[in-house]
């Protein structure tokens, strides 16, 4: 048998000897597998149903090209990035004598080929698509909204262009539409524009003129489908879809394409490797304007045109695969370091027969590869398991997001396990690359060790290193063990322990630095997407103000919402009535500089930076000249506005408003109670006309240097065009968070304010709906005939806050990431728990024969189980040492990176979270050293005293 069969020999039957500890190694590489598996399959399965949940909601396409010429049809389809083309036209509106809605008396049509079918995820509900010339389905909102229009009919099609001419002496803006109109002149509008029936006043400024595009034909409706992504609910037509011959697009009669859009959608390769991000750039300076992408799709790619949301996801990808191979790295390097002194043994004596230090390394590493070849199929299977039971299990959050499309459709949207070969060659050579890297130092060390030293099983000589390193475990001032013999017995045994100790101080460590990193990194994350998205949702009612009712005023005419506040006082069954009313923002204005703070000016100018504008500009444009401040007000009753007043520690005292309320008063003075936080980002402060370079999120602690018994000078202009002063004198201070149980403030732009009710009807007097008005309330079923009676009333809405929540999108959003974290989390602490246990386990290993004999000598259990609790909380509090800076120091980089691409805001530290599960994981490894501790005192000391621990 040759040298390098012997040492193989040797090592299998070494191994054979702990098959325990092999199947802790097992268990524990098959996690650090199955995570990996997580990173790179999870990411791109987890990652493709995104995107297919998304494209249900918007369009299973991911470039388009709008007025293509001729000759470049050909050129979109033969990129090498492009998988599948589609191709559309808008031939515009035509009358729709059908419709059953007034605001909706037009049909858009749109033509479409077999392929922008299915791109654009168009769903039948009644009838069949298309599948010649002069077919049509319609929008199933034709139907819903009272159109007397069948399956069969005709609808004859002269289609126009609509243009809004503005007669007027002044400027028009429609600022949801991004649209101005100035005065005299004449403008294309879009689908989205809505349509004014004959009478509205919109007609006294401008004028609505069609003109043909000469398309006319017949069309006959073969069925209707589930709502298009792109339609709405506000514009004028409804969508109306026929058939386009792939023929007819690509050898049309007049030798060019004409006005129609050319959909891609890419390849596979292109979407994992990123590809979107270096071409985007070369397309949209090649074809300008006529290039669209759809970054709602490629945002779950991580490619949208949106960078913030790209350096999120790369940077949180990028942030956690080093968290998760720094620990599987570590679990690794213990599982051959734990076994080093064992391991010198059995190889000491192969040295002393003539193995070459190669042979002792080839060793470790055979040992390495017995174990990694179980292990990687193991947790591959694991890991594809996990990743599908992930998805599963975000499934529904997902679905739930996508708002804009029907839940039927995304009901169908199957989970796909997405495996690249790319994905599977990763999760091999990291498996094996860590496992390699893992075990190269204890293989050189173990190469370089001597026959004899290997035969007595030490490294370093007595008095050393190691000798050292033991001393604050057994010298003490006042021994905690009597006898002298006991205590000079211990301390020769442990000194040659400092390996397995420091397994434990380092597995430890990691431990504590992973969920302490974690956290804190988890929480600015969910806080930075929570900022991102809040753009959606400026204010939520707080628990204070939430009800499972709510009463609004709805259309032009003011219903007299005292009456029904009244009425419902009264009413039997009404529980927890409230009523609070607010200011649109801009009603109440300031042209006072000191206003805002310093700390606002300099937040505004880092936002406005995003926009190109220079400090010069900023300086004469908005810190010098004509800017005024907006004043948002939210008005309580007395109740709810003391027990504000008492949450922020406010002046109760001069609380309350000026008595006098007459038409002919001066000054309206106003207590109220101010927030002074805020924040701005380019989301909330936006230029018109202009795009910013990147995305910037700014906290303002302090929106005005306002004290308490300030004043705040505001204006408010009548309808009769007069401005009325409104002085509010601040009556108490508070913060976001503090006002956030009556108001959740998510764009914090605004300098906000509460007041009493008292404002409400003097500013109504002088401005028709200054406030809007809500009233709040929980109803029994005695109630039900006042709620029916204000369900049926004309300018009134009854809304059912359990089914309207404006925040809900968001929630799901957190939700989804706070899921991914805690499977992040809940799976690395699984692999460190793993190495701390096998370190644990491992140490009594090698004190078998060494606790033998100091019972043999007269060591009692107590003395015993004393030692190791004096030991391990040693050990636990040094791993938190040094744990401590490594991890504050993690999230500082992670801090300062998040802030430089991001913004500035303060991530709080979950200390809760951080102490409870430190605390945990420390009450678990001193159970588990003191479970090992009673199993040494059940042994048998000759037993123990005979066994060789290899």
């Amino acid at each position: 048998m040759s040298r390098n069969n012997a040492v193989f020999l040797v090592t299998r039957r070494y191994m054979k000897k702990n098959r325990k500890r092999n199947i802790l190694y097992i268990l524990g590489m098959t996690l650090c597998i199955a995570l990996l598996v997580c990173v790179f399959i999870g990411r791109d399965t987890a990652v493709r149903y995104m995107a297919d949940v998304t494209a249900a909601g918007s369009g299973d396409w991911h470039i388009a090209f709008s007025s293509v010429r001729k000759g470049e049809y050909e050129k979109i389809a033969s990129y090498p990035f492009v998988a599948k083309v589609g191709i559309s036209g808008n031939e515009g509106d035509t009358v729709f004598p059908q419709s059953g809605n007034p605001e909706r008396p037009f049909l858009n049509i749109r033509l479409y080929n077999p392929s922008m079918f299915s791109m654009a995820n168009i769903h039948v509900s009644e009838g069949r698509l298309p599948q010649r010339e002069g077919e049509v389905v319609l929008s199933r909102t034709a139907l819903d909204d009272g159109g007397t229009i069948a399956l069969g009919d005709t609808i004859k099609v002269q289609t126009f262009r609509r243009f809004i001419h503005n007669f007027s002496g002044t400027d028009l803006v429609f600022p949801f539409l991004e649209l101005q109109i100035k005065a005299g002149q004449t403008v294309k509008v879009g689908d989205s524009f809505g349509y004014f029936p004959e009478g509205d006043a919109f007609y006294k400024e401008c004028q609505e003129i069609h003109v043909p595009t000469g398309y006319e034909t017949s069309l006959r409706v073969v069925g209707f489908m589930e709502v298009p992504y792109y339609e709405n609910a506000g514009q004028a037509a409804y969508t109306a879809l026929t058939y386009l011959s792939d023929r007819s697009t690509t050898e049309p009669a007049d030798g060019s394409l004409g006005k129609v859009t050319v959909s891609a959608e890419l390849t596979d390769s292109a979407l994992s490797s990123g590809a979107v991000s270096g071409f985007r750039r070369q397309l949209e300076e090649k074809w300008g304007d006529r290039v669209i992408f759809n970054d709602k799709v490629l945002s779950s790619f991580g490619m949208s045109g949106d960078s913030t949301i790209n350096k999120i996801i790369v940077a949180a990808q990028i942030f956690f695969v080093i968290l998760i191979f720094a620990a599987t790295m570590i679990l690794i390097r213990n599982i051959f370091n734990i076994s080093y002194e064992q391991r010198c043994r059995y190889l000491g004596m192969l040295s002393s027969a003539g193995a070459t230090a190669r042979q002792k390394r080839g060793s470790v590493y055979y040992e390495a590869f017995l174990l990694l070849a179980p292990s990687l199929p193991l947790g591959f299977l694991s890991g594809l398991l996990i990743v599908w039971g992930g998805v599963r299990i975000l499934k529904p959050i997902t679905e739930m997001m996508q708002q804009g499309a029907a839940l039927a459709v995304l009901s169908d949207v199957p989970v796909r396990l997405t495996v690249r070969p790319g994905a599977v060659f990763l999760v091999i050579c990291c498996s094996v690359g860590i496992v390699l890297l893992s075990a190269l130092r204890p293989a050189a060390r173990i190469g370089k060790v001597g026959p004899i030293e290997s035969v007595r099983g030490v490294e370093d000589a007595a008095g050393g290193r190691r000798a050292r390193g033991s001393r604050r475990i057994v010298h003490r001032k006042k021994p905690f063990i009597r006898e002298s013999g006991i205590r000079l017995l211990a301390k020769g045994f442990f000194r040659h322990e400092k390996q397995q100790q420091g397994s434990i101080v380092r597995a430890l460590a990691v431990f504590f630095a992973i969920i302490m990193t974690v956290s804190y990194a988890g929480t600015g994350v969910i806080q930075m997407v929570d900022y991102k998205l809040n753009r959606s949702s400026d204010e939520v009612v707080g628990d204070e103000l939430k009800r499972k009712w709510s009463v609004v005023s709805d259309g032009d005419e003011s219903a007299d919402m005292d009456q029904v506040y009244s009425q419902l006082k009264k009413t039997a069954g009404i529980r927890n009535l409230i009523r609070y009313d607010e200011s649109m923002p801009g009603v109440f204005t300031s042209t006072a500089r000191d206003l805002y703070s310093q700390e606002y000016w300099n937040a505004l100018y880092q936002v406005l930076k995003q926009y190109g504008v220079s400090k010069k500009a900023f300086t004469r444009d908005y810190y010098q000249n004509g800017f005024f401040g907006t004043v948002s007000v939210l008005a309580l009753d007395d109740r709810e506005f003391d027990k504000m007043l008492k949450a922020v520690g406010g002046d109760s005292e001069g609380s309350g408003d000026n008595p006098t309320d007459h038409a002919a008063e001066a000054e309206k003075v106003v207590a109220c109670i101010l927030c002074s936080s805020g924040n701005l980002s380019t989301d909330s402060y936006q230029i018109w006309g202009k795009k910013p370079s990147g995305y910037k999120y700014v906290e303002i602690s302090h929106m005005t240097d306002k004290k308490v018994g300030d004043r705040i000078q505001t204006t408010l202009t009548g309808d009769d065009g007069k401005d009325h002063a409104v002085s509010f004198r601040i009556a108490g201070i508070g913060d976001i968070k503090q006002v956030s149980r009556w108001l959740k403030i998510n764009d914090g732009q605004y300098i906000r304010l509460f007041v009493r009710e008292s404002l409400v009807k003097w500013a109504n007097r002088r401005l028709r709906q200054a406030f809007s008005t809500v009233i709040s309330f929980d109803a029994g079923k005695e109630a039900e005939p006042v709620l029916s009676q204000i369900e049926s009333a004309k300018h009134l809405q009854l809304v059912d806050s359990g089914s309207l929540e404006s925040g809900s999108f968001l929630e799901m959003v957190a939700k989804m990431i706070r899921t991914l974290l805690l499977l992040f989390l809940i799976f690395s602490c699984l692999i460190c728990f793993l190495n701390v246990y096998n370190s644990v386990c491992s140490l009594f290993v090698v004190r078998r024969r060494q606790n033998a004999m100091l019972r043999s000598v007269g060591m009692t259990r107590k003395e015993l189980r004393q030692l190791t609790l004096r030991e391990f909380s040693g050990l636990l509090f040094e791993a938190f040492l040094v744990a401590l800076p490594v991890s504050a120091a993690l999230c500082l980089v992670f801090k300062r990176v998040i802030m430089e691409a991001f913004g500035r805001f303060s991530i709080p530290v979950p200390y809760g979270m951080i102490g409870l599960m430190i605390l945990e994981t420390a009450v678990a490894v001193l159970c588990i050293a003191q479970g090992r501790c009673r199993k040494e005192a059940a042994s048998d000391i000759i037993e123990e005293i005979k066994t060789e621990s290899i």
